[in-house]
């Protein structure tokens, strides 16, 4: 069973579903790659031939997705053990999982995308929190908001309920 760890609780996931069931055009899409996800990759020996250039169809401005090669299933999911082979290195997208971010009334939101699994909501709140410290500031701020404006089929069908704010991470000053 693949344990996702953040405060106070334990996020399990049976049977993999998210992972097993990731398609270029599916329900679930492949994990978006920010800079810092396409770096930490290649630096493990990954190479940039599995990184999917996409456009965004709302602003045209070009990302990288983890590419699944037309198959069911994230290249890095293992079936039958229902584990990444890449946990330790997985992109911030998987990361943030079972949270998403979305754009409401041009602010951020975290979202939750309904399944069977999800946590209660005081325990998603905690983990935004802890994602709002250790992931977000990963990622650059405009990646952020090209990431919360992607299309995404689950949210189309309005498979999700809202969570709360995000808090963005005060920028750290550059040294003089």
């Amino acid at each position: 069973m693949e344990r996702h760890e953040y405060p106070g609780k334990i996020f399990k996931c049976p049977r993999g579903w998210c992972c097993g069931e990731v398609r270029d055009d599916g329900l679930i899409p492949p994990p978006f790659l920010a800079q810092h996800d396409c770096r930490r990759l290649k630096r493990i020996g990954i190479s940039e031939e599995i990184f999917l250039k996409k456009i965004d169809p709302k602003s045209g401005h070009s990302y990288f997705q983890l590419g699944t090669g037309g198959c069911t299933g994230c290249n890095f999911f293992d079936p039958e053990s229902k584990m990444c082979a890449i946990y330790k290195f997985r992109p911030l997208d998987c990361r943030l999982f079972p949270l998403d971010i979305d754009i409401q009334e041009n602010a951020l939101v975290w979202i939750a995308y309904f399944c069977p699994c999800l946590p209660s909501d005081e325990d998603l709140k905690s983990f935004a929190s802890y994602a709002e410290r250790r992931i977000l500031p990963l990622f650059m701020h405009d990646e952020l908001w090209l990431y919360a404006n992607l299309p995404n089929q689950l949210y189309e069908e309005g498979k999700w309920k809202i969570i709360r704010s995000v808090h963005l991470p005060k920028p750290t000053r550059a040294a003089d």
